[in-house]
């Protein structure tokens, strides 16, 4: 394929992310970095919209490679550190379109998004999800976790999870037991997590009792938005990964995009004041990346018709962009 044939304007050609090739789950190579999206939005108890996720997530991340390829380099530079990077014409990094949902039936949405981590996973690959609510991190993470302990005997597991809400609620009187806001109790409870490898970075406002309790309990880490700002979200970061690393076999890292202050990043159903930064989640993003345990990921919770200037869904194609360069991308 040609740098000519390559190059175009983000707002021309086909929407899979980073203009990758499509392929089906079942044709996942090893070693691939594989994008899947998950457009549910079923458990929402916020703002509706994060079905559209996936599709703006993907049309953002164009405007990057899109730029990029304009030049006959390839290149770019890090303002911040000075490095140059160069994109390959050839990237290990394919798009499987989006896990089948069924918007009126959550547990066989749920079972498909499992099958198709499981399938990505269990062939070798990295896999990346577009969300959708945050409740599809659950069934994505049993699809990840059954993946690796088939294909590398994983057996332990760790969870991050940078979120202005804890999402550890038990039964509610509402929700039930399966939404939005349960997404990190159910997998606490998935065969190999155990709490004291899970961690929460971000988290802000007010919770419910019953979460607090489940977060503070089992040796698991809890980091506050406050606690951030003190520290640092070098050192949180660095303690979070710390703690989910810790004597396991893979983890994996959830990014819901409200931890961020709504008035810096909108377009998210919950509304919540005094988030993090936008730079703070990119900082965050680069450490994350250098960790080679980390072995799959998901974004989450964008909601395109709250994101009027296109900010939030850019932000999330940012962190993606920071995590996945060490990964696809050559020092120039």
């Amino acid at each position: 394929m040609t740098k000519a044939h390559l190059a175009g304007p983000s707002f021309s050609g086909i929407d899979t992310f980073w203009r990758a090739p499509f392929v089906s789950p079942e044709e996942v190579e090893e070693g691939h970095v594989v994008i899947v999206g998950v457009p549910n939005e079923v458990t929402l108890s916020t703002r509706t919209g994060a079905r559209l996720g996936p599709k703006a997530i993907r049309q953002h991340s164009n405007h990057f490679i899109a730029q990029t390829r304009a030049t006959p380099s390839c290149e770019y530079v890090s303002v911040s550190t000075g490095e140059k990077v160069r994109v390959p014409a050839e990237l290990k990094l394919v798009d499987a379109g989006d896990a089948l949902v069924f918007p009126n039936d959550l547990a066989r949405t749920a079972e498909s998004i499992t099958e198709t981590l499981r399938t990505v996973t269990g062939r070798g690959a990295f896999p990346v999800s577009l969300g959708g609510d945050h409740y599809i991190t659950f069934p994505i993470v049993r699809g990840f976790s059954e993946g690796l302990r088939r294909v590398r005997g994983h057996e332990r597991f760790g969870y991050i999870q940078f979120d202005a809400h804890l999402d550890s609620a038990g039964e509610n009187l509402v929700w039930g037991r399966h939404w939005h806001g349960s997404n990190a109790r159910l997998v606490a409870e998935l065969p190999g997590f155990d709490k004291k490898n899970m961690a929460w970075v971000g988290i802000n406002g007010a919770t419910w009792t019953d979460e607090w309790e489940f977060a503070n309990s089992g040796g698991a880490c809890l980091i506050t938005r406050p606690e951030v700002a003190r520290i640092g979200i070098e050192t949180a970061t660095r303690r979070a990964l710390e703690a989910a690393a810790d004597g396991v076999d893979a983890v994996y890292l959830s990014i819901d995009l409200d931890v961020v202050d709504v008035s810096l990043s909108p377009g998210v159903g919950s509304v919540n004041f005094g988030g993090i930064t936008p730079m703070e989640l990119l900082g965050a993003a680069e450490i994350l990346a250098e960790a080679d345990i980390i072995a799959g990921m998901d974004v989450v919770e964008l909601c395109p018709p709250l994101d009027h200037s296109g900010v939030t869904g850019r932000l999330a194609a940012a962190v993606l962009l920071s995590m996945l360069a060490p990964r696809l991308f050559e020092p120039a």
